[in-house]
């Protein structure tokens, strides 16, 4: 009997709704409970988990499923062997949670094209003065003090910028995944130099991702419409300077791949060429998610092609860590573990994958 990772394991808090996964993976999930401003917070998480607890039951007894149906990885593949459904086992720590997401804050310093905050065009007039509905560190002792965080737990704060989240917030949560010897994923735009994220990637487990998504200045400032480029890569280079003494902690830059603006080698070979300069050996890509949504079913154009294939070679002759982010990369492992397809180029079967 299988049950979705994402729903069993993971709990995720955005401005206006608790959920167990991001729209990028599901579009619409009947595990999701909106925030109220009518209703006690703590109602609506109490309301939640008494959800989830009762689909949690349902699949262990039925095996059912109640969201995959609109999940994007459901379209791809046969949900009898998704990648991201695990056995369930009937232990003490079935009910608790392996990840928290925390992204209640919307208040960022970039203005990405591809981030759904800033759709309406408004980002910076009304995004970013959105009340915070909740305090998150009430709501992680809630958590705690219902037994709910299972020991080596995940923390992944997303959004909107971590480095402008307040000290205390981050100081809690920190402490917080070192009490139950998890932890730490921290998405940053790398605009602002965090001295709270230097301290933990000198001495804990971490994963500071920051998404950079071009080489040059131009097409960074087309891609974030904000102008930081240089003191990004400079800020890059200190946290990549101070992870170096702590085997324990990864700085990755990212570069999310969009059709006609950056999917061009001209801008990956720029792109390398500044992480080697800042040395750091840790990048990984993804397809914007939109697109990837948009054309599921469809081939890959010829130049998202070349692209992928120039990171890998070039990756693996830079020595270079290297990962492919998001739902191809799901599909190529079920594969690898079915033993289908054995010691084959990974972007080779990712092409072939989209291809057909």
């Amino acid at each position: 009997m299988n049950v979705c990772k994402f729903l069993k394991d993971s709990i995720c808090f955005f401005p206006t709704q608790i959920c167990p996964c991001c729209s990028a993976t599901i579009r619409h999930t009947p595990l999701r409970v909106d925030i109220s401003s009518e209703i006690d917070f703590y109602s609506n998480l109490k309301n939640y988990i008494k959800i989830r607890n009762t689909y949690l039951n349902d699949f262990y007894r039925k095996g059912e499923c109640y969201c995959l149906k609109d999940c994007t990885l459901y379209e791809l593949i046969n949900v009898n062997t998704l990648e991201n459904r695990i056995d369930i086992s009937d232990n003490e720590s079935f009910f608790k949670l392996k990840e928290i997401v925390i992204s209640n804050r919307i208040y960022c310093n970039c203005n990405c094209i591809y981030c759904e905050q800033t759709e309406n065009g408004k980002y910076r007039q009304e995004f970013n003065k959105i009340d915070i509905k909740y305090d998150i560190i009430d709501v992680l002792k809630f958590l705690e003090e219902q037994n709910l965080i299972d020991k080596g737990c995940k923390f992944t704060i997303s959004g909107g910028e971590i480095a402008e989240y307040p000290r205390e917030e981050l100081l809690y949560i920190f402490n917080l995944a070192r009490k139950f010897d998890g932890y730490l994923v921290l998405l940053s735009s790398g605009i602002k130099y965090s001295e709270e994220i230097a301290c933990v990637l000198k001495d804990f487990k971490v994963n500071l991702c920051i998404s950079v998504d071009s080489g040059t200045k131009e097409i960074y400032e087309k891609i974030k419409r904000v102008k930081a480029f240089d003191i990004v890569w400079q800020n890059i280079a200190k946290y990549v300077e101070i992870s170096k003494e702590n085997p324990n902690a990864v700085v990755e830059i990212k570069y999310i791949v969009i059709p006609g603006i950056n999917d061009n080698i001209n801008e990956a070979k720029k792109f390398i060429k500044k992480c080697r300069k800042v040395n750091c050996t840790n990048i990984r890509t993804e397809i914007e998610h939109y697109y990837m949504r948009e054309h599921i079913n469809e081939p890959f154009t010829k130049k998202l092609k070349q692209i992928f294939l120039y990171f890998e070679k070039t990756a693996k002759k830079n020595k270079i860590n290297y990962l492919i982010e998001g739902v191809g990369r799901v599909v190529i492992e079920r594969k690898l573990k079915e033993n289908t397809v054995k010691r084959k180029n990974i972007l080779e079967l990712l092409i072939n994958f989209f291809a057909k």
